[in-house]
């Protein structure tokens, strides 16, 4: 599931960016399958990093998902010549996503259950006390 779509690809932008982008065929408008692949991909980058924390598909879908899906799509339509805006944006989007994987950062989401224990090992052993029999001849 994709929680993109072209027209907030759009939104944030413009359309001739994205024509320039996708327009293989010179028809002048942005080609909506080849963005679509890339909300696609996008939004599976998103659920990798989620699927710790949250039920997926991420439902509603945060505002926050939406940004970092256009910003991850939009680096991955470009094949050359990446802007340092792009890159940046890009780069922001994925420390942002390793920050709702972590827990740093909390997306108004269905959660995962908690298992009670936050990030505790814990070894059982059985209990030995020392006495003059495990000396053992000493």
């Amino acid at each position: 599931m994709a929680y993109a779509v072209l027209q907030d690809m759009t939104d944030r932008f413009g359309s001739n960016e994205l024509t320039a982008l996708t327009d293989r065929s010179g028809t002048g408008t942005p080609d909506a399958t080849v963005i679509g692949v890339r909300l696609d991909d996008a939004s599976a980058l998103v659920d990798g990093y989620a699927t710790a924390r949250y039920q997926l598909p991420l439902s509603p879908v945060p505002p926050s998902i939406v940004g970092l899906v256009c910003d991850i799509a939009r680096f991955l339509l470009y094949k050359d010549e990446v802007s340092a805006a792009v890159t940046s944006a890009y780069t922001n989007a994925m420390r942002t996503l390793r920050d709702v994987a972590s827990g740093a950062f909390r997306l108004e989401a269905a959660g995962v259950e908690d298992s009670g224990s936050p990030n505790r090992i814990a070894a059982v052993v059985p209990k030995t006390g020392f006495n003059p029999d495990m000396m053992g001849g000493w």
